[in-house]
């Protein structure tokens, strides 16, 4: 899943119809790059993804993880796959596990660690099993870098647009800023801070 649908674009901006010239393929074109800007920016992803990460040990039996688990499939220490009774995940807050715990020992310095399953910075439901969902900023901060990007590629000479709350500006250089409200100024600090774990 994307991080925004079409129809979140054109209810942040109306006039992105197809009668204008902004076909389906186009904007979901741009939500593909705002998702990809979104996530080399901050580090993380905000939806579901299955992956393996390898990663190596601190002396600790605490094992930060690179972006939140919601399942692990396999942990394997030096090609040797621990029982899945040998760890277990360890939140941060109630419903995001940035740790993985070494129920028997400590991840030592020297060991290769690949952790697989699927990952995510998102929110959980309370459902059993729990449905994820994008994050609020990440699908708002995704509909703001959407719209701009739509408007830089069909004006090439555009120097600023007003999108509802939030304003867009090029400068000499084509460099993009945002501004309006104070939210929306926050969204990628706040994402950005997720990368360092501080969320």
């Amino acid at each position: 899943m994307a991080y925004c649908t079409i129809a979140d674009v054109r209810a942040a901006d109306p006039s992105l119809t197809e009668v204008n010239g902004y076909q389906d393929a186009k904007i979901t074109e741009k939500i593909a790059l705002a998702v990809d800007t979104i996530d080399r920016m901050t580090g993380q992803w905000f939806e579901e993804r299955e992956t393996t990460f390898s990663l190596t040990g601190r002396g600790i039996n605490d094992l930060c993880l690179p972006v939140p688990a919601i399942s692990i499939t396999s942990v394997t220490i030096d090609e040797d796959e621990l029982d899945s009774d040998g760890y277990k995940l360890r939140a941060t807050d109630p419903k995001r596990y940035r740790f993985l715990r070494y129920i028997s020992g400590v991840w030592t310095d020297e060991s290769e660690i690949e952790v697989a399953g699927t990952f995510g910075y998102v929110d959980l439901s309370d459902a059993d099993p729990p449905v994820a969902s994008v994050p609020t900023i990440a699908k708002e901060l995704c509909i703001i870098l959407t719209i701009a990007m739509l408007l830089e590629t069909d004006n090439a000479q555009l120097k600023s647009e007003t999108i509802g709350d939030y304003k867009y500006e090029r400068q000499d250089g084509g460099v993009i800023t945002f501004m309006g409200s104070e939210r929306a100024a926050r969204y990628l600090q706040q994402l950005t801070r997720v990368k360092a774990g501080v969320i």
